[in-house]
């Protein structure tokens, strides 16, 4: 049941008229009179937390007590909400501008601030564009968002006397979108809503649908006069009619006439990848809708919503079959109380240490003396990573209680990153392919690890290169050996996928002696991930006793070549030392 609080909030805010225009819908649709239209309204808010517009976009009107209560309601929603994201990040999704810097690498298009664009940036998008969006940097649903013709405008200068003048500092490429969804209705990019949910390393789909413009309209926003279908996440397809903010039911598109139940959707699980590869940037932002675009030439994220409303899921006309997205969440929530009662449970079983606490693994020296400037490596002992950890809350667990100087730096095996983005692989999965077995035969085995001289290991090579990369390297290898006298060559060739897998070996803690462990996704967004959470420079670095190298850092201003130095002799212990990471203080 709401808190009351919450009730009065609600009842405060209710628009009258529009109570009475809804009930005046539900009678339309199933007779029933607006006294007893009401009272029911009444008694599923309490009851489900649902308000008046949940009733009529449910079809409650129409369902019996044990179907209301599988809908995910306003007020569930809002549960969901604070159970799954920490507001301290929400200004991230709230402001544009800053969600644009933070998802840079997945907007696959020119984006600019007309806040700070220097005249001549500006002059050239407006060179490559014709037209092009202008948004406020707050809202929803496409309010504001005006298209703007670079013919109409003298100068540059012009362009943003106008924008500024409109509190529209937004800029944006107009998308050109995948025939197969432009022919739904060309003048809108048609857009995927991708809600997802992310617990620990693990992001779960709640639900995709498809969201199209009308009556020639750039946006495809229900608020907008665009209508909504219900997408198979399996298929790509709709599995749906449509329908819009008025309640009205389309079997098909009322300009193009295009029919929607059935129609195949382009890229639909690369677009599922993306909102998956979204969802790990803001971690502490677990359920977000995500809005994703499809063009000739793949996916790319408009923007990301962390309060995604009721509003374009469960839609009467889109779940025939009467059942709500609460039993999922439920489920989801579970999960999380899991996470947070399993990172509490580590916390008491492997206490964090003290900054006296940390000492030199055995036969390691603490300080290191590079161009004449001594630095001090201390190794953190944690809990066995797996899996079923996030690397930045493992970060914040065990370096926050020991990073105290300025200029601290945190760093952490590679191997350590990769086991919690699912890239350590039991030797019993892979089946080495017939090249992989006789490629093996031809690599040079050294104390230090065995690389891609097993079968096992050199088949995730050919996976993650490919084939043809890895010949490629072969014969370079041959090359620089035979005719050359060179080493090293082959890696060179076959590049940091290749050189990045380890294979298990005898002083790897159980049960990871038994695994391969590919290199890790992003080490510098998970380094600067690991940073904006701690408030200290992170590094993720792939060292052994014989190399080190810095994969990925939090800041352009750390020299990679000179950490590596600092670091060649291995400080850390993944064996029962456990302490893939440390810290690095100069002293």
């Amino acid at each position: 049941m709401p808190k009351i609080r919450y009730i009065a909030r609600v009842f405060s805010g209710m628009r009258f008229k529009k109570l009475n225009s809804l009930m005046t819908v539900v009678k339309e649709k199933c007779g029933q009179s607006k006294v007893k239209t009401f009272f029911d309204l009444l008694v599923c808010f309490f009851r489900y937390g649902s308000g008046y517009y949940d009733y009529v976009m449910f079809g409650f009107y129409d369902l019996t007590a044990a179907q209301r209560d599988t809908y995910l309601t306003r007020v569930r929603n809002k549960k969901v909400c604070e159970l799954m994201n920490d507001p301290a990040f929400g200004e991230i999704f709230d402001n544009k501008l800053l969600f644009n810097e933070r998802f840079a690498h997945l907007l696959g298009r020119q984006v600019l601030s007309a806040e700070t664009v220097e005249a001549d940036k500006l002059a050239a998008f407006l060179s490559d564009n014709e037209s092009f969006f202008a948004k406020p940097n707050r809202g929803t649903c496409g309010n504001g968002i005006e298209k703007l013709r670079t013919s109409d405008f003298a100068d540059a200068q012009r362009v943003l006397d106008y924008v500024r003048g409109k509190n529209l500092p937004v800029l944006e490429e107009v998308i050109v979108q995948h025939e197969d969804m432009a022919r739904l209705h060309p003048a809108s990019v048609n857009t995927l809503r991708i809600v997802t949910d992310r617990v620990g390393s693990v992001t779960h789909i709640a639900y995709v649908v498809v969201k199209i413009g009308t009556g020639g309209g750039f946006c495809d926003n229900s608020g907008q006069g665009g209508v909504i279908c219900r997408v198979d996440e399996k298929t790509g397809k709709i599995c749906s009619v449509a329908t819009d903010d008025y309640f009205h039911i389309y079997n098909k598109h009322p300009d193009t006439g295009i029919v929607f139940n059935g129609y195949a959707l382009p890229m639909v699980q690369e677009a599922i990848a993306l909102a998956k590869e979204a969802s790990a940037v803001v971690p502490q932002t677990g359920h977000v809708g995500w809005d994703v675009a499809i063009t000739p030439d793949g996916v790319v994220l408009i923007e990301g919503n962390d309060y995604p409303g009721t509003d374009l899921c469960q839609l009467a006309p889109h779940y025939p079959e009467k059942q709500g997205l609460w039993p999922y969440y439920k489920r989801i929530l579970s999960l999380n109380r899991s996470k947070r009662k399993m990172k509490e449970e580590i916390l008491q079983e492997t206490p964090t240490q003290e900054e006296s606490d940390l000492k030199p693994n055995e036969g390691k020296s603490g300080i290191i003396e590079v161009d004449g400037v001594s630095y001090q490596r201390l190794p953190i002992r944690t809990h066995l990573i797996t899996d079923q950890d996030n690397i930045v809350y493992v970060a914040e667990t065990y370096g926050s209680p020991v990073l105290s100087e300025a200029g601290d730096i945190l760093f952490i095996s590679e191997k350590c990153v990769a086991c919690t983005q699912k890239r350590a692989i039991p030797m019993s999965e892979i089946k080495p392919r017939k090249l992989a077995v006789m490629l093996s035969k031809h690599v040079m085995k050294t104390p230090h690890g065995i690389g891609l001289g097993m079968p096992e290991t050199m088949e995730c090579a050919l996976k993650e290169c490919g084939v043809l990369r890895i010949l490629f390297a072969a014969v370079i290898s041959v090359i620089g050996k035979k005719i050359f006298r060179k080493k090293g060559w082959f890696y060179a060739v076959a590049g940091y996928k290749a050189r990045s897998i380890d294979g298990p070996c005898h002083n790897t803690i159980p049960p990871y002696n038994h695994y391969v462990v590919l290199g890790p996704r992003k080490p510098d967004l998970v380094a600067k991930q690991i940073k904006e959470r701690i408030g200290y420079d992170a590094m993720i670095v792939d060292i052994n006793d014989l190399e080190g190298q810095i994969l990925g850092v939090s800041s352009k201003s750390i020299d990679k070549q000179l950490y590596a130095r600092v670091l060649k002799d291995n400080p850390l212990g993944q064996d029962d030392q456990q302490t893939p990471m440390g810290i690095i203080r100069r002293v």
